[in-house]
């Protein structure tokens, strides 16, 4: 066997042996299984994925205004801007006259105008607008958030991470993880189909010798599934011998 080979790996490659794989979440039936000898590390040198996660769900969704319970449309926005105009289009015309959100251009805080006897329970939405607490409750006056707002604080908002089965545990905060690469996700545009690869691959030691089968899971920070929408994943692992640590 040569010292170094790539695999490539479509997230829809082998649906007919694991017919549960989904983008985030998928494993590959190899054609033949690699058989090792010695000691191999592997790197994650490039992976394509579609930027197409919603940044408004089903755990990020509600606002309660008094008594009543608004659900922002699930979707992607694009800006704060295009959240806070949503809520608003979704009130009444008295609800419109007792409460007012504004983003202040300068620092992208918020700010909430509510009128006498007007509360208003952010929810889930609480980090997304601003606030640290989990569900921020405003009351009538006004109210300015802790920090500045961010429409993609409610997922993976600057990266993700990536694990596979094939590699050794590595320490990740508290937590001992086959941990591939953390990837930064940056500025994109929704349904844009993104191509990150890696000049400088980082490398961890693989843990079998016989590999038949390679998973990969991709998680945000909090351990859930990056929600894809639709589209495909296709990760990209360089495979080597071993090498003394004074040399890359």
């Amino acid at each position: 066997m040569a010292a170094h080979f790539y695999v490539t790996l479509p997230s829809n490659s082998s649906f007919q042996y694991f017919p549960d794989n989904t983008l985030s979440s998928f494993t590959t039936q190899l054609a033949e299984p690699i058989l090792l000898t010695g000691s191999w590390e592997v790197a994650l040198c490039e992976i394509q994925y579609p930027f197409n996660w919603h940044n408004v769900t089903a755990s990020n969704c509600r606002i309660r205004l008094n008594d009543r319970e608004i659900c922002i449309p699930h979707g992607y926005y694009d800006t704060m801007q295009d959240v806070i105009d949503k809520f608003h289009e979704l009130l009444t015309e008295d609800e419109r006259n007792n409460v007012k959100i504004y983003q202040q251009k300068h620092n992208l805080r918020t700010t909430y105008k509510l009128k006498t006897g007007t509360t208003l329970a952010l929810q889930g939405m609480s980090r997304m607008f601003g606030f640290l607490e989990n569900n921020k409750v405003c009351t009538e006056g006004f109210t300015v958030s802790d920090i500045s707002s961010d429409v993609h604080s409610g997922l993976t908002s600057f990266f993700f991470f990536v694990y596979s089965d094939i590699v050794e545990h590595q320490r990740v905060g508290d937590t001992h993880v086959p941990l591939l690469r953390v990837v930064r996700i940056g500025t994109r545009k929704a349904g844009e189909h993104v191509t990150v690869s890696y000049n400088s691959p980082h490398y961890v030691p693989v843990k079998s010798k016989h590999i038949s089968t390679i998973g990969i899971d991709l998680r945000t920070d909090l351990g859930d599934v990056v929600p894809f929408q639709h589209g495909r994943v296709i990760a990209k692992l360089h495979f080597r011998q071993s090498r003394s640590p004074f040399f890359v």
